[in-house]
């Protein structure tokens, strides 16, 4: 995984749970840590070590793994966003940015970053105010996903409704979502 994922999830334990959880989650991580120094934005890290620390975190927090990695996809969006600049402004609105997703922006991270693995999205059916997307990855990070929609749509000013279905396929879950789009 992209060292970026682990200093966005650092920011956002500092803002949600404060810097003293933050270290304190970090330091119960550490022994289990396959890299033992800091995660640096543009290295690529073994995956374990970011499931280690959401494993910390989900203790820490008192919260369930899914609802960690929901809300730390609310919170990414925005992020993720800006560090896309001004391309952003191709879009919008959130079915438009989600069709590029696969073809567009995910191509262009695997550019950017050496080594980066995004997960699959594919789309099966869609309407002016719906779409519905197939995730696919060995991570099995729906949650975040989820969590990365919402995200969109509140950075587009929508409101989205996301439906989900997971299915086991070759070990992995892959996730059926049906988003309904709408204007506040």
């Amino acid at each position: 995984m992209k060292g970026e994922v682990f200093n966005l999830l650092e920011q956002y334990l500092v803002e949600h749970a404060g810097p003293e959880l933050c270290e304190q989650i970090h330091a119960k991580a550490a022994p289990e840590l396959e890299y033992k120094g800091p995660h640096i934005g543009p290295g690529t890290y073994e995956d374990r070590d970011f499931f280690t620390i959401l494993k910390e975190t989900v203790s820490a927090l008192g919260i369930s793994a899914d609802a960690a990695a929901l809300a730390f996809g609310k919170y990414c969006f925005p992020k993720l966003a800006a560090r896309f600049g001004d391309r952003m402004r191709d879009y919008h609105n959130t079915r438009e940015f989600l069709l590029v997703i696969q073809d567009v922006i995910h191509v262009e991270v695997k550019k950017l970053m050496s080594g980066a693995r995004p997960p699959n999205f594919y789309y099966v059916d869609q309407t002016e105010d719906s779409l519905t997307m197939i995730y696919d990855s060995e991570r099995n990070l729906h949650c975040f996903a989820e969590g990365l929609f919402y995200g969109c749509a509140a950075y587009f000013g929508e409101t989205i409704e996301v439906k989900k279905e997971l299915l086991a396929y070759q070990g992995r879950k892959c996730c059926i979502f049906t988003l309904t789009f709408g204007r506040p």
